[in-house]
Protein backbone atom coordinates (compact mmCIF):
# COMPACT_ATOMS: atom_id res chain seq x y z
CA UNK A 1 0.00 0.00 0.00
CA UNK A 2 1.04 3.41 -0.71
CA UNK A 3 0.39 6.49 1.43
CA UNK A 4 0.11 10.02 1.00
CA UNK A 5 2.52 11.04 3.42
CA UNK A 6 1.42 14.72 3.24
CA UNK A 7 -2.00 13.57 4.17
CA UNK A 8 -0.69 11.48 7.21
CA UNK A 9 1.84 14.06 8.85
CA UNK A 10 -1.25 16.32 8.60
CA UNK A 11 -3.32 13.91 10.29
CA UNK A 12 -1.01 13.32 12.74
CA UNK A 13 -0.65 16.95 13.40
CA UNK A 14 -4.17 17.29 13.87
CA UNK A 15 -4.30 13.97 16.47
CA UNK A 16 -1.27 15.33 18.53
CA UNK A 17 -1.99 19.17 18.41
CA UNK A 18 -5.87 20.15 18.53
CA UNK A 19 -7.08 17.08 20.44
CA UNK A 20 -9.53 15.61 17.41
CA UNK A 21 -10.71 12.42 18.60
CA UNK A 22 -9.94 9.39 17.69
CA UNK A 23 -10.22 5.85 18.76
CA UNK A 24 -6.43 4.05 19.72
CA UNK A 25 -6.74 1.76 16.46
CA UNK A 26 -6.57 5.35 14.28
CA UNK A 27 -3.84 6.33 16.46
CA UNK A 28 -1.68 3.37 15.96
CA UNK A 29 -2.66 2.87 12.58
CA UNK A 30 -1.45 6.49 11.89
CA UNK A 31 1.93 6.05 13.46
CA UNK A 32 2.48 2.91 11.57
CA UNK A 33 1.82 4.28 8.02
CA UNK A 34 4.49 7.29 9.35
CA UNK A 35 6.93 4.25 11.26
CA UNK A 36 6.75 2.50 7.26
CA UNK A 37 7.10 5.75 5.49
CA UNK A 38 9.90 6.68 7.61
CA UNK A 39 11.39 2.95 7.00
CA UNK A 40 11.49 3.48 3.34
CA UNK A 41 12.97 6.86 3.61
CA UNK A 42 15.40 5.53 6.24
CA UNK A 43 16.41 2.72 3.29
CA UNK A 44 16.76 5.28 0.40
CA UNK A 45 18.65 7.51 2.61
CA UNK A 46 21.57 5.19 3.56
CA UNK A 47 23.37 4.72 0.35
CA UNK A 48 22.86 8.88 -0.30
CA UNK A 49 24.25 9.10 2.76
CA UNK A 50 27.60 6.88 2.27
CA UNK A 51 27.65 9.05 -1.41
CA UNK A 52 27.95 12.30 0.56
CA UNK A 53 30.37 10.60 3.08
CA UNK A 54 32.43 10.17 0.08
CA UNK A 55 31.83 13.26 -1.93
CA UNK A 56 33.00 15.41 1.51
CA UNK A 57 35.80 12.99 1.61
CA UNK A 58 36.91 14.57 -1.42
CA UNK A 59 37.14 17.80 0.18
CA UNK A 60 39.41 17.27 3.01
CA UNK A 61 42.77 18.67 2.77
CA UNK A 62 45.58 15.77 4.25
CA UNK A 63 46.38 17.75 7.40
CA UNK A 64 42.26 17.35 8.59
CA UNK A 65 42.66 13.89 8.47
CA UNK A 66 42.11 12.50 12.28
CA UNK A 67 40.82 16.30 13.49
CA UNK A 68 36.85 17.06 13.59
CA UNK A 69 36.20 18.16 10.26
CA UNK A 70 32.72 19.88 8.55
CA UNK A 71 32.35 19.70 5.14
CA UNK A 72 29.30 20.93 3.93
CA UNK A 73 27.33 20.38 0.67
CA UNK A 74 24.88 22.73 -0.88
CA UNK A 75 21.36 20.95 -1.73
CA UNK A 76 19.38 21.37 -4.94
CA UNK A 77 16.67 19.80 -6.16
CA UNK A 78 15.79 19.23 -10.12
CA UNK A 79 12.38 20.08 -9.82
CA UNK A 80 11.34 19.02 -13.43
CA UNK A 81 12.99 15.66 -12.71
CA UNK A 82 10.86 14.78 -9.62
CA UNK A 83 7.75 15.96 -10.49
CA UNK A 84 8.12 14.60 -14.32
CA UNK A 85 6.78 18.24 -15.16
CA UNK A 86 7.94 21.08 -17.86
CA UNK A 87 5.94 23.49 -16.19
CA UNK A 88 7.87 23.72 -12.60
CA UNK A 89 10.98 25.65 -12.02
CA UNK A 90 14.26 24.12 -12.57
CA UNK A 91 16.48 23.98 -9.42
CA UNK A 92 15.02 24.24 -5.66
CA UNK A 93 17.68 25.11 -3.32
CA UNK A 94 16.72 22.51 -0.51
CA UNK A 95 19.60 24.11 2.12
CA UNK A 96 22.86 22.39 3.15
CA UNK A 97 24.14 18.97 4.28
CA UNK A 98 26.56 18.43 7.02
CA UNK A 99 29.08 15.88 6.64
CA UNK A 100 30.97 15.47 9.89
CA UNK A 101 34.11 13.68 10.27
CA UNK A 102 34.89 13.28 14.02
CA UNK A 103 38.15 13.21 15.67
CA UNK A 104 40.23 10.21 15.74
CA UNK A 105 39.33 8.38 19.33
CA UNK A 106 42.13 6.25 20.91
CA UNK A 107 40.66 3.15 23.03
CA UNK A 108 42.14 0.09 25.32
CA UNK A 109 41.29 -2.80 22.89
CA UNK A 110 38.81 -5.25 24.51
CA UNK A 111 40.24 -7.46 27.13
CA UNK A 112 43.59 -5.78 27.47
CA UNK A 113 44.77 -7.09 30.75
CA UNK A 114 45.53 -4.17 32.82
CA UNK A 115 48.21 -5.69 35.72
CA UNK A 116 50.34 -7.12 32.49
CA UNK A 117 50.20 -4.06 30.32
CA UNK A 118 51.20 -2.29 33.88
CA UNK A 119 53.80 -4.92 34.62
CA UNK A 120 55.33 -4.51 31.19
CA UNK A 121 55.19 -0.93 30.55
CA UNK A 122 56.02 -0.20 34.89
CA UNK A 123 56.67 3.58 35.94
CA UNK A 124 55.71 4.43 32.47
CA UNK A 125 52.11 2.91 32.44
CA UNK A 126 50.71 6.81 33.39
CA UNK A 127 52.39 8.05 31.10
CA UNK A 128 50.03 6.39 28.24
CA UNK A 129 47.20 5.29 30.16
CA UNK A 130 44.63 6.67 33.07
CA UNK A 131 42.84 4.69 35.16
CA UNK A 132 39.24 5.21 35.98
CA UNK A 133 37.27 3.70 38.62
CA UNK A 134 33.22 4.12 38.58
CA UNK A 135 30.41 2.93 40.82
CA UNK A 136 27.39 1.63 39.77
CA UNK A 137 24.70 0.32 41.67
CA UNK A 138 24.40 -3.82 41.15
CA UNK A 139 21.69 -5.12 39.42
CA UNK A 140 19.62 -6.80 42.72
CA UNK A 141 20.40 -3.31 44.77
CA UNK A 142 16.34 -3.24 45.10
CA UNK A 143 16.50 -6.52 46.55
CA UNK A 144 18.84 -5.55 48.73
CA UNK A 145 17.56 -2.55 49.71
CA UNK A 146 14.51 -4.72 50.78
CA UNK A 147 16.33 -7.12 52.49
CA UNK A 148 18.51 -4.40 55.22
CA UNK A 149 16.61 -1.66 55.76
CA UNK A 150 14.83 -3.26 58.77
CA UNK A 151 18.35 -4.12 60.47
CA UNK A 152 20.31 -1.17 59.30
CA UNK A 153 18.34 1.63 58.95
CA UNK A 154 21.59 4.46 58.61
CA UNK A 155 23.41 2.39 56.42
CA UNK A 156 20.20 2.57 53.85
CA UNK A 157 19.61 5.89 54.50
CA UNK A 158 23.34 6.73 53.41
CA UNK A 159 23.06 4.68 50.87
CA UNK A 160 19.75 5.86 49.30
CA UNK A 161 21.33 9.34 49.79
CA UNK A 162 23.93 8.55 46.90
CA UNK A 163 21.69 6.90 44.47
CA UNK A 164 18.70 8.74 42.37
CA UNK A 165 16.06 6.09 40.39
CA UNK A 166 14.88 7.61 37.15
CA UNK A 167 12.41 5.54 35.23
CA UNK A 168 13.12 5.08 30.95
CA UNK A 169 10.63 6.89 28.66
CA UNK A 170 9.16 3.83 27.44
CA UNK A 171 10.02 2.99 24.33
CA UNK A 172 7.35 2.49 20.97
CA UNK A 173 7.81 -0.37 18.82
CA UNK A 174 6.06 -0.49 15.45
CA UNK A 175 5.39 -3.72 13.56
CA UNK A 176 3.39 -3.58 10.92
CA UNK A 177 1.76 -5.92 9.35
CA UNK A 178 2.50 -7.40 5.63
CA UNK A 179 0.34 -6.31 4.31
CA UNK A 180 1.38 -2.70 4.93
CA UNK A 181 3.96 -1.31 2.52
CA UNK A 182 5.00 2.34 2.22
Amino acid sequence: MSYNLTQLLARAQDLAHTGTSADDAEIAGIALALSACRAGIDTALEPLKNKLRTIGRLELNPEDLGQEVVVDIEGDVDVRRVLDSDRAPRLHRAGMVSVTYQASRVKVTKGTEERALRKLLGSQFDLYFETRVSVVPRREFQEVVERRKGGHPVEITAVLGHVEVFEPTPRVGFKPSRAVEP
